[in-house]
Protein backbone atom coordinates (compact mmCIF):
# COMPACT_ATOMS: atom_id res chain seq x y z
CA UNK A 1 0.00 0.00 0.00
CA UNK A 2 2.84 2.76 0.61
CA UNK A 3 4.50 1.83 -2.59
CA UNK A 4 1.09 2.68 -4.53
CA UNK A 5 1.16 5.99 -1.76
CA UNK A 6 4.03 6.78 -2.99
CA UNK A 7 3.59 6.41 -7.45
CA UNK A 8 0.06 7.54 -6.75
CA UNK A 9 -0.07 10.21 -8.67
CA UNK A 10 2.41 9.11 -11.46
CA UNK A 11 0.52 5.94 -11.70
CA UNK A 12 -2.81 7.99 -12.43
CA UNK A 13 -4.97 5.26 -9.93
CA UNK A 14 -8.06 5.24 -7.50
CA UNK A 15 -8.76 3.56 -4.38
CA UNK A 16 -10.35 0.86 -5.49
CA UNK A 17 -7.28 -0.22 -8.37
CA UNK A 18 -4.97 -0.21 -5.01
CA UNK A 19 -7.19 -2.55 -2.91
CA UNK A 20 -8.24 -4.90 -5.62
CA UNK A 21 -4.49 -4.98 -6.75
CA UNK A 22 -3.60 -5.51 -2.85
CA UNK A 23 -6.58 -8.01 -1.92
CA UNK A 24 -5.11 -10.55 -4.66
CA UNK A 25 -1.63 -10.02 -3.50
CA UNK A 26 -3.10 -10.87 -0.41
CA UNK A 27 -5.44 -13.56 -1.44
CA UNK A 28 -2.01 -15.68 -2.11
CA UNK A 29 -0.51 -15.56 0.77
CA UNK A 30 -4.30 -16.11 3.08
CA UNK A 31 -4.44 -19.67 0.97
CA UNK A 32 -1.31 -20.86 3.08
CA UNK A 33 -2.44 -21.58 6.62
CA UNK A 34 -0.52 -18.96 9.31
CA UNK A 35 1.50 -21.36 11.13
CA UNK A 36 3.03 -22.13 7.31
CA UNK A 37 3.54 -19.17 6.03
CA UNK A 38 7.22 -18.88 6.82
CA UNK A 39 8.36 -22.58 5.97
CA UNK A 40 10.57 -22.59 2.97
CA UNK A 41 8.58 -24.63 0.47
CA UNK A 42 6.26 -22.28 0.99
CA UNK A 43 9.01 -19.21 0.12
CA UNK A 44 8.30 -19.75 -3.87
CA UNK A 45 4.65 -19.39 -4.35
CA UNK A 46 4.61 -16.56 -1.73
CA UNK A 47 7.02 -14.54 -3.80
CA UNK A 48 5.99 -15.69 -7.26
CA UNK A 49 2.23 -15.18 -6.50
CA UNK A 50 2.80 -11.75 -4.91
CA UNK A 51 4.82 -10.22 -7.57
CA UNK A 52 2.49 -11.96 -10.41
CA UNK A 53 -0.28 -9.88 -8.52
CA UNK A 54 1.51 -6.45 -9.13
CA UNK A 55 3.00 -7.55 -12.48
CA UNK A 56 -0.51 -8.03 -13.79
CA UNK A 57 -1.46 -4.60 -12.41
CA UNK A 58 2.03 -2.72 -13.61
CA UNK A 59 0.96 -4.42 -17.23
CA UNK A 60 -2.74 -3.35 -17.26
CA UNK A 61 -1.83 0.25 -16.48
CA UNK A 62 1.01 0.18 -19.50
CA UNK A 63 -1.69 -1.62 -21.79
CA UNK A 64 -4.42 1.39 -20.29
CA UNK A 65 -1.89 4.20 -21.90
CA UNK A 66 -2.03 2.75 -25.22
CA UNK A 67 -5.70 3.16 -26.45
CA UNK A 68 -4.94 1.85 -29.86
CA UNK A 69 -4.10 -1.13 -28.64
CA UNK A 70 -0.89 -1.26 -30.96
CA UNK A 71 1.37 -2.73 -28.38
CA UNK A 72 4.84 -2.52 -27.44
CA UNK A 73 6.26 -0.31 -29.67
CA UNK A 74 9.48 -2.44 -30.34
CA UNK A 75 7.86 -6.35 -29.04
CA UNK A 76 9.29 -8.26 -26.73
CA UNK A 77 12.51 -7.47 -24.83
CA UNK A 78 15.30 -10.79 -24.53
CA UNK A 79 15.43 -12.70 -21.61
CA UNK A 80 18.03 -13.92 -19.09
CA UNK A 81 17.48 -17.67 -20.73
CA UNK A 82 17.12 -15.91 -24.34
CA UNK A 83 20.66 -14.58 -24.13
CA UNK A 84 22.30 -17.54 -22.61
CA UNK A 85 21.11 -19.03 -25.71
CA UNK A 86 21.84 -16.69 -27.78
CA UNK A 87 25.75 -15.97 -26.65
CA UNK A 88 26.33 -18.65 -23.91
CA UNK A 89 27.65 -15.94 -21.54
CA UNK A 90 26.10 -15.25 -18.51
CA UNK A 91 27.96 -11.83 -18.52
CA UNK A 92 25.76 -10.97 -20.85
CA UNK A 93 22.21 -12.18 -19.69
CA UNK A 94 22.63 -10.06 -16.57
CA UNK A 95 22.31 -7.13 -19.31
CA UNK A 96 18.49 -8.14 -20.30
CA UNK A 97 17.18 -5.23 -20.32
CA UNK A 98 14.34 -6.30 -18.13
CA UNK A 99 17.11 -6.91 -15.14
CA UNK A 100 18.91 -4.65 -13.20
CA UNK A 101 22.11 -4.69 -13.60
CA UNK A 102 25.35 -2.06 -12.51
CA UNK A 103 26.07 -1.30 -15.88
CA UNK A 104 24.87 1.17 -17.56
CA UNK A 105 22.96 0.37 -21.33
CA UNK A 106 21.52 -2.83 -21.92
CA UNK A 107 21.47 -6.15 -24.43
CA UNK A 108 18.95 -4.95 -26.25
CA UNK A 109 20.25 -1.92 -28.29
CA UNK A 110 17.09 -1.20 -29.89
CA UNK A 111 15.50 -0.77 -26.52
CA UNK A 112 18.77 1.34 -24.79
CA UNK A 113 18.06 3.36 -27.44
CA UNK A 114 14.05 4.08 -27.00
CA UNK A 115 14.66 4.22 -23.08
CA UNK A 116 18.05 6.89 -23.08
CA UNK A 117 17.56 9.11 -25.98
CA UNK A 118 13.47 8.35 -26.92
CA UNK A 119 14.73 7.03 -30.52
CA UNK A 120 12.79 3.99 -32.40
CA UNK A 121 15.43 3.58 -34.75
CA UNK A 122 16.45 5.77 -38.61
CA UNK A 123 15.35 8.52 -36.25
CA UNK A 124 11.49 7.54 -35.72
CA UNK A 125 10.81 9.06 -32.14
CA UNK A 126 9.32 6.49 -29.30
CA UNK A 127 5.37 6.61 -28.71
CA UNK A 128 5.67 9.18 -25.90
CA UNK A 129 9.37 10.58 -26.49
CA UNK A 130 10.17 10.25 -23.21
CA UNK A 131 14.08 9.56 -22.06
CA UNK A 132 16.16 8.47 -19.22
CA UNK A 133 19.26 8.99 -20.14
CA UNK A 134 21.10 7.87 -16.70
CA UNK A 135 20.13 4.49 -17.89
CA UNK A 136 23.18 4.68 -20.31
CA UNK A 137 25.37 6.89 -18.42
CA UNK A 138 25.34 5.46 -14.99
CA UNK A 139 23.46 2.32 -14.57
CA UNK A 140 20.97 -0.31 -15.45
CA UNK A 141 19.00 0.53 -12.04
CA UNK A 142 15.09 -0.49 -11.32
CA UNK A 143 14.03 2.67 -13.00
CA UNK A 144 15.42 1.67 -16.28
CA UNK A 145 13.38 -1.65 -16.10
CA UNK A 146 10.09 -0.06 -15.45
CA UNK A 147 10.73 2.19 -18.20
CA UNK A 148 11.02 -0.50 -20.83
CA UNK A 149 7.42 -0.72 -20.50
CA UNK A 150 6.61 2.67 -19.46
CA UNK A 151 7.97 4.10 -22.21
CA UNK A 152 6.14 1.61 -24.15
CA UNK A 153 9.57 0.58 -25.29
CA UNK A 154 8.57 -3.16 -25.70
CA UNK A 155 7.59 -5.70 -23.34
CA UNK A 156 9.39 -8.01 -20.13
CA UNK A 157 9.31 -11.32 -21.33
CA UNK A 158 6.65 -13.46 -19.04
CA UNK A 159 9.75 -15.64 -18.20
CA UNK A 160 12.53 -15.64 -15.54
CA UNK A 161 10.41 -15.04 -12.50
CA UNK A 162 7.05 -14.04 -14.46
CA UNK A 163 5.90 -17.32 -15.88
CA UNK A 164 2.32 -16.39 -14.59
CA UNK A 165 2.10 -13.12 -16.31
CA UNK A 166 1.36 -14.09 -19.91
CA UNK A 167 -0.74 -11.02 -21.06
CA UNK A 168 -2.43 -11.98 -24.98
CA UNK A 169 -1.15 -9.14 -27.95
CA UNK A 170 1.43 -7.55 -25.25
CA UNK A 171 4.39 -10.65 -23.84
CA UNK A 172 2.58 -13.63 -25.81
CA UNK A 173 3.91 -16.04 -27.92
CA UNK A 174 2.16 -13.60 -31.00
CA UNK A 175 4.58 -10.78 -30.60
CA UNK A 176 7.80 -11.13 -32.07
CA UNK A 177 11.18 -10.35 -30.24
CA UNK A 178 13.54 -6.72 -30.46
CA UNK A 179 15.28 -7.36 -33.77
CA UNK A 180 18.25 -5.47 -33.27
CA UNK A 181 20.15 -6.63 -30.46
CA UNK A 182 23.98 -6.59 -29.40
CA UNK A 183 26.28 -8.53 -31.84
CA UNK A 184 28.08 -10.54 -29.44
CA UNK A 185 31.51 -12.72 -31.39
CA UNK A 186 29.52 -12.49 -34.57
CA UNK A 187 26.53 -14.07 -33.20
CA UNK A 188 23.23 -11.62 -33.72
CA UNK A 189 20.08 -12.34 -31.67
CA UNK A 190 18.15 -10.27 -33.89
CA UNK A 191 16.43 -12.44 -36.41
CA UNK A 192 12.96 -11.73 -34.79
CA UNK A 193 11.29 -14.99 -34.47
CA UNK A 194 6.83 -15.69 -32.87
CA UNK A 195 7.15 -17.55 -29.50
CA UNK A 196 9.38 -14.76 -27.68
CA UNK A 197 7.40 -15.34 -24.40
CA UNK A 198 5.96 -18.58 -23.75
CA UNK A 199 5.41 -18.02 -20.21
CA UNK A 200 6.02 -21.61 -19.41
CA UNK A 201 7.09 -23.53 -16.29
CA UNK A 202 10.79 -23.91 -18.13
CA UNK A 203 11.63 -20.77 -17.09
CA UNK A 204 11.76 -21.72 -13.79
CA UNK A 205 14.57 -23.98 -14.90
CA UNK A 206 16.49 -21.15 -17.25
CA UNK A 207 19.47 -20.59 -15.57
CA UNK A 208 18.48 -17.79 -13.96
CA UNK A 209 20.39 -17.15 -10.66
CA UNK A 210 17.45 -15.75 -7.69
CA UNK A 211 18.68 -12.32 -7.63
CA UNK A 212 17.80 -12.16 -11.58
CA UNK A 213 14.31 -13.64 -10.87
CA UNK A 214 13.89 -10.86 -8.00
CA UNK A 215 14.97 -7.99 -10.18
CA UNK A 216 12.41 -9.46 -12.56
CA UNK A 217 9.26 -9.61 -10.45
CA UNK A 218 10.18 -6.32 -9.35
CA UNK A 219 9.69 -4.12 -11.70
CA UNK A 220 6.25 -3.83 -11.13
CA UNK A 221 7.59 -0.97 -8.52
Amino acid sequence: MSQFEAKRAQLGVDDSVIINTCNEAVDIIDTIPEDERLLKKEASKISTGFCAATRKFFVQEVKSQDPENNGPSLGVAHSFSDIMSITGQESKAHTACCVTHSDAGCFDQAIQMCVCQGILGQGKPSKFGKIDAHCCTDEWDLTCTENVEWFHCAACPASDGQPSTVVEGYNDASVQQVENVENVDGVTGGAATGGAATGGEESATGGVAGDEKEAVAAVAF
